[in-house]
């Protein structure tokens, strides 16, 4: 079966709010966008031929994009139509060439506003709140407004704390250590439980399917990659009214044997030793097995939804989580979905 060819492709792009669609389709060689279940911000490239045709000298044909200009995404194929697979702003925007080669013009971009004060650094702290209510404290003081899913917002510590660091850097220690994941979109931020299949607005991502002879173009899948996860983990605590060092064990799914993995950093008290126990077997399942697939382009693969995997082989068929999902629309190979794959089930 063919690949999904560039003539059914379709692509809809705006830069700063006004569609360029017309101006950029004569001279658009590649559009990628890279969305990743554990980065804080999504990306995404537009490559363009830069000469306009019949000048001599070559002349360029387009101005480069200041940074910070929002950027809209949207991909397809006939008869669907497109759908929106990005947000965002220019990151960078760079011009190439060589005396034999022309001119092109490559568009980086973030999810994330590179130029905002959600980088800056920080020094703030809360006292004995919940992880909701120091999201949204910290948020602010960098311009987000930073929401929790509710299996994590209830989460209370005796003290949380801002240390030099920017908002963006908080939001992904702390998701790290409850077992989250942290992403940011715009100005919004939002953190949800790790594995959970939640999209960045915490609701349920829908699950897609990678069927052999209807979708797929390549795989490379392993259901038991690398080495066996430890069957616990624990987290250690000292205890001032026992006077004495404490531990807080997890068992973690799919884990092999009686091995046993230790936190290295001991934590404030039970509840932080217990999280990150919990956080660290998150990780453990994560990277049980897994590995790439490419199919025909799917522009609602969304990445931390479920992916069924069926008609490949006997022993690799089943469930797993879409680690990050790249769709890459190209003159030479059509649209194109990527997949890294995580997490088996069954």
């Amino acid at each position: 079966m063919a690949n999904l060819a560039w003539s059914r492709a379709r692509y809809a792009i705006t830069l700063g709010g006004v569609s360029v669609d017309d101006r950029i389709a004569p001279y658009l060689m590649r559009v990628e966008v890279v969305l990743n279940e554990e980065a804080d911000a999504d990306t995404a490239t537009i490559l363009l031929s830069d000469t306009i045709p019949g000048t001599v000298p070559p002349m360029p044909a387009f101005a480069l994009p200041p940074k910070g200009t929002p950027v809209t995404i949207a991909l397809g194929a006939e008869p669907r139509g497109v759908t929106l697979v990005f947000t965002g702003f220019v990151e960078t925007a760079r011009s190439r060439g060589d005396r034999g080669g022309g001119r092109s013009i490559e568009i980086r971009c973030t999810s994330l506003d590179t130029t905002s004060d959600a980088k800056s650094p920080k020094t703030r702290h809360k006292d004995g709140a919940s992880l909701k209510d120091a999201a949204a404290d910290f948020g602010t003081a960098g311009g987000l407004t930073i929401e929790v899913h509710a299996s994590l917002g209830s989460i209370t510590r005796p003290y949380w704390a801002m240390d030099g660091e920017s908002a963006i850097g908080w939001g992904r220690r702390v998701a790290r250590e409850v077992g989250g994941l942290f992403k940011v979109v715009g100005t919004q931020g939002v953190i949800v439980p790790k594995g959970a299949g939640l999209s960045a607005s915490g609701q349920a991502l829908s699950p897609f399917s990678v069927t052999y002879g209807v979708n797929v173009i390549s795989w490379d899948l392993a259901p038991d990659a690398g080495r066996p996860p430890f069957a616990e983990v624990n987290g250690r605590w000292y205890d001032p009214a026992q006077a004495k060092w404490l531990e807080k064990t997890i068992t973690v799914t799919g884990g092999t044997g009686s091995t046993r993995q230790s936190i290295r950093h001991s934590r404030a008290d039970e509840g932080e030793a217990g999280d990150a126990a919990m956080a660290e077997g998150k990780d453990q399942e994560h990277e049980k097995g897994g590995g790439t697939v490419e199919i025909d382009g799917l522009a609602s693969a969304q990445a931390g939804a479920p992916v069924v995997v069926s008609g490949l082989h006997p022993d690799i068929d089943r469930t797993y989580t879409a680690k990050s999902v790249t769709h890459a629309l190209d003159r030479a190979r059509g649209f194109v979905t990527r997949i890294e794959l995580a997490r088996p089930q069954g």
